[in-house]
């Protein structure tokens, strides 16, 4: 249910709500505007059932109670950011009593999984299935591989790839974000574009849809991010990777491995960043925990302590 369905009638959280997605998220996706909203909305309901029922009633105690107990935290580093960005926003045009809370709410730290990223020899047998014609993979698994191998796109930006998103010209891959709507521009490289032409060529069914991938069976409706994910499915078992359970198999770590690439290769940030299509500069923080190399280079020595 929407949170805010549960908030009393008149109460001004709503309008600020309703103020902070006029401000904000006129560009945001969908499911970015609903996190947004599910993690403010029971905040603010937190907060009118202590009964406080405007900003104005509210204390640093108030706010931090929100967050913390006595066994520890109540809501993640992830969600007091949403909810600082709620406040940051409304004092940014000039809500004082905004502002006021904004100092309240607590710094959490973001804790993230450890990353179960590709090794260079499951790289490389990855890569070998991909070249082996004997196995049973399609035109389309070997594509969706190489697309993911070497470009590092997300997985539902290869299900929504249209055939106009591909310059055979002048070599480019151009698309929308599905994630950010943002555009992105790649060179398609001789290997990618070798992949999609044979695909395209020898086993694409005849349909009008304007989408690159589309299903083997009649009606061939574009390719879903499960058909990604399958294709990723069957190099793993062809190249024999991955089969235990509990191994990660998605096509994020595909992203993974290419920023950790170019980052131990010394390729600039920025440059990363833009490759990847990133809209923030700090969206490339979660990558740089596997970053081996440079992160050997700043361990200490333990030369002076006993083993």
């Amino acid at each position: 249910l929407d949170g805010f369905a549960k908030l009393k009638e008149g109460v001004e959280y709503k309008n600020l709500y309703d103020e902070f997605e006029m401000l904000c998220c006129s560009g945001l996706k969908n499911s970015t505007v609903s996190s947004y909203r599910a993690k403010v909305s029971s905040f603010l309901y937190e907060l009118q059932n202590k009964g406080l029922v405007s900003l104005s009633d509210i204390c640093e105690e108030d706010i931090l109670s929100c967050f913390t107990r006595d066994d520890g935290q109540k809501r993640s580093g992830t969600v007091c950011t949403k909810i600082a960005y709620f406040f940051r926003i409304l004092s940014e045009s000039g809500n004082e009593q905004a502002a006021r809370i904004l100092d309240f709410v607590p710094k959490m730290r973001i804790t993230r999984k450890n990353i179960d990223y590709l090794t260079e020899n499951e790289i490389a047998k990855f890569r070998s299935a991909l070249e082996d014609s004997a196995n049973n993979l399609s035109y389309k698994d070997r594509a969706v591989g190489r697309i993911l191998l070497h470009t590092g796109i997300r997985g539902i930006d290869i299900a929504c790839m249209k055939l106009g998103d591909i310059d055979w010209e002048n070599d480019l891959l151009t698309f929308e974000q599905q994630k950010t709507s943002q555009p992105l521009q790649l060179p398609l490289i001789p290997v990618v574009g070798n992949a999609i032409y044979d695909y395209c060529t020898m086993e694409r069914p005849a349909s009008e849809s304007p989408y690159l991938f589309l299903g083997a069976l009649a009606p061939h409706n574009s390719l879903t991010t499960d058909g990604i994910a399958y294709s990723v499915h069957k190099i793993m078992q062809a190249a024999d990777i991955r089969q235990s359970k509990g191994r990660r198999k998605g096509t994020h770590i595909f992203r993974h491995h290419m920023v950790t690439t170019m980052l131990s290769n010394g390729v600039p940030q920025p440059i990363i960043t833009g490759a990847l299509g990133h809209t923030a500069p700090e969206s490339l923080s979660p990558y740089l925990h596997a970053d081996m190399k440079h992160l050997r280079e700043c361990a200490l020595p333990l030369d002076e302590f006993p083993v």
